[in-house]
């Protein structure tokens, strides 16, 4: 699998047209995008690129990241579906194959903490803020607990991206 984001792929076709049939060596290409008009735009761009070096649609896989929540994918994403439609289905898409829109990510940044240490952490942590020693404690706690109750399901969404993905 490769995942071709809009700011490397000029140099990444680039190099795919030098060394012929190096495409051939790649199962799936996951083109990942987010709702600004823009990265749709440059999506769509990719995806065209992808077709014209002969790469076959059911190896051209979008997922779509950062979907609003107050959206439904289609909605936050209509480039996208439009050129899927137009271009009769020159690449894969699915609207459960979604990353929405999340804090959980910075947050487990400012923690040091993977997404899967986090949701699989059997720690009852609104147990220990009971016995936290001082506001600083309490806050650091506090912060265990929204990361540990948005990397749970986080987990689950992820996993149904990943199995659209190697489907």
């Amino acid at each position: 699998m490769l995942d071709i984001g809009a700011s490397n792929v000029e140099a990444f076709i680039e190099a795919m047209a030098e060394y012929d049939g190096s495409h051939e060596d790649i199962d799936v290409f996951i083109v990942p995008t987010v709702p600004e008009t823009k990265q749709q735009i440059d999506t769509i761009a990719t995806i065209k690129a992808l077709a014209a070096m002969g790469i076959p649609a059911d190896k051209i896989r979008v997922v779509f990241n950062r979907a609003p929540k107050r959206q439904t994918v289609r909605e936050a994403f209509p480039a996208i579906f439009g050129y899927h439609i137009q271009s009769n289905g020159a690449f894969r898409l699915d609207e459960a194959a979604a990353i929405p829109e999340s804090e959980v990510f910075d947050l487990l940044k400012l923690l040091s903490n993977s997404l899967v240490d986090m949701a699989t952490d059997p720690t009852d942590y609104k147990a220990e803020l009971a016995n936290a020693a001082g506001e600083h404690e309490a806050l650091f706690i506090k912060s265990k607990i929204k990361a540990q109750r948005l990397a749970r399901p986080m987990g689950a969404t992820l996993d149904r991206v990943f199995d659209f993905i190697t489907a």
